[in-house]
């Protein structure tokens, strides 16, 4: 079932970029416009006007961080407010998955929660709070006000409202899809945590094997190769191939097969998700792997693989956004617009060929970004 509805993902992903192109070329031509401003035009009237996971997460953490500005409770005896822990229930109950990536889960326990809060409201009082929670419901009612706008003064056919309509359902589904994927991850790392509890093997060790390993060892009918283990911590590449049984190939011949399957191009070039109202920005790169992990400073541009829910945080200090993956469908897209930041996604090689700590240049009309 999983795989099936990961396929489904896949289809998704191609029609939304299918439907953009479709779209941008008949509002170009019939408003006898470039496809730039054609895109940005699509950008707006095909971003949802649901609130997505960004914006309802970011609520109900501004909604404690309020609660906290506004009773003016101390980090030490903040526990014993009953009102509070009941604010962390509910926001751990909605979003207690935020934290999790592809590599494990990251439990929200009250403490991790409180340190986020007090992070959050340092040098902010009441007003900054309510002013960000209200600034929030304003953009996305923006979005929905543009929108109709933008549809009704460009005269579309009702082929191309569909088709719009249609758009807006796979982005949400997009969203919905990175929610349900995260809360899988959680529940699945979790069990894995559990059974290397259980069994006295650490989750280092576990997270090396495949899937029919693991089930096999919790059945004691696999017995762990420590060795073959430390080989897969380096490089490791697997192959699969229809009807054949799949090969594990390590060391120096591994690295050598995932440098030749990499998308090689000097070139930086994806596609504009968000202008953020600009031609063209420049600011110092970071490179962000791990959200949790990783730091970026305020007026930073944010280069990375692809963003999940746990980058919020670093997106509302990013000047702008670039990414490996996606399109006007993803996350990262999504977000930018709601930010109304700059973003480029679908680069392919940009944690590759930017460097931390050098000044790029986003060109927001080609989709280029130079490297200085």
């Amino acid at each position: 079932m999983c795989d099936i509805w990961w396929n489904y993902g896949i289809i998704c992903e191609d029609k939304g970029e299918y439907i953009s192109r479709l779209i941008i070329k008949k509002i170009s031509e019939k408003r006898k416009i470039s496809e730039k401003k054609a895109r940005e035009l699509m950008n707006k009237i095909a971003h949802p006007t649901e609130l997505t996971s960004f914006i309802k997460e970011r609520l109900e953490f501004l909604k404690a961080c309020k609660f906290v500005v506004k009773n003016k409770l101390s980090q030490a005896n903040i526990l014993k407010n009953k009102e509070f822990n009941k604010l962390y229930q509910e926001y751990n109950k909605k979003f207690f998955f935020t934290k999790t990536d592809f590599k494990d889960r990251k439990i929200i326990t009250p403490k991790v929660f409180i340190k986020e809060i007090y992070l959050e409201i340092k040098n902010k009082n009441l007003s900054d709070v309510e002013a960000e929670i209200k600034n929030m419901y304003e953009k996305t009612s923006n979005i929905s006000r543009i929108r109709k706008e933008t549809i009704n003064s460009t005269n579309l056919g009702e082929e191309e409202k569909r088709l719009i309509s249609l758009m807006e359902q796979i982005i949400l589904w997009m969203d919905y899809r990175k929610e349900g994927m995260m809360k899988q991850f959680y529940y699945f790392t979790s069990f894995v945590h559990e059974f290397g509890k259980r069994k006295k093997e650490t989750y280092s060790t576990l997270e090396q094997l495949t899937l029919d390993e693991l089930i096999n060892w919790i059945d004691d009918r696999f017995k762990i190769n420590k060795k073959i283990i430390e080989k897969r911590k380096k490089e490791v590449m697997i192959v699969y191939r229809k009807g054949k049984k799949r090969q594990f190939i390590y060391g120096k011949k591994a690295k050598e097969l995932l440098e030749l399957i990499q998308y090689k191009s000097e070139e930086i070039k994806g596609t504009v998700a968000s202008t953020g109202g600009k031609l063209m920005i420049s600011g110092k790169a970071r490179i962000v792997m791990d959200a949790v992990k990783d730091q970026l400073d305020k007026g930073e541009i944010l280069v990375t693989s692809m963003t999940r829910i746990e980058f919020v945080p670093l997106l509302k200090k990013a000047l702008a956004i670039v990414t490996n993956e996606g399109g006007m469908a993803y996350h990262a897209a999504i977000v930018s617009r709601e930010l109304n930041i700059p973003c480029i996604t679908g680069t392919k090689n940009a944690t590759k060929n930017i460097k931390n700590d050098s000044r790029i240049t986003l060109n927001l009309k080609t989709g280029e970004i130079i490297t200085n």
